[in-house]
């Protein structure tokens, strides 16, 4: 798609369901974002911090601003952020779910249905390319969103639990540009 206007400019097959993997988490971040100010400070519940898969090393306990969540959830592809922010917004996986649902159908989504926040696969858990291009359209459109999408390193501040440490991409496209 022309990431500007949005219009198709080369499509095949793109309303066949896929697992859309960590690109969910953007769609997390706009949720979260909805409900919660950067600002704002959640504390990781002991479900997000033992949530494997790629993580950004959270802690029970640990008292994160949400800004940090949403760096933590899309450098490193943190699964253990992406679910602390679910549980920040609205105390648990499945509740954030119908979240998620609401706002893919109000971003134009129709071949989707999100049933965790990280994209971890499940039976449940899909979008086409057709949805997923739509949710990344609406989601570079957020500041803080398309910053930490452009960021190749970030210092995360210091915590109850951490000292500040820095968190670093997983895209290969933004790791390394000059």
């Amino acid at each position: 798609i022309d990431g500007e206007t949005g219009i198709t400019i080369y499509s095949k097959n793109p309303h066949i369901r896929r697992d859309p993997l960590s690109t969910t988490k953007l769609l997390t971040c706009m949720v979260a974002l909805e409900h919660l100010s950067p600002k704002d400070t959640v504390t990781v519940t002991k479900w997000a911090a033992n949530t494997g898969g790629s993580t950004a090393y959270l802690k029970a306990g640990e008292k994160v601003k949400v800004k940090d969540l949403i760096y933590a959830a899309l450098l490193p592809s943190g699964n253990d952020a992406a679910v602390a922010l679910a549980h920040g917004v609205s105390g648990s996986k499945a509740k954030f779910a119908v979240l998620m649902n609401q706002k893919a159908k109000e971003l134009g989504c129709v071949d989707s249905h999100f049933s965790n926040p990280h994209g971890w696969k499940a039976k449940d858990h899909y979008a086409s390319a057709y949805d997923m291009a739509k949710i990344a359209k609406a989601a570079m459109e957020v500041d803080l969103i398309r910053t930490a999408c452009s960021t190749e390193m970030y210092k995360m501040s210091k915590t109850n639990k951490h000292k500040a440490r820095y968190i670093s991409t997983t895209n290969y496209l933004v790791a390394g540009k000059k």
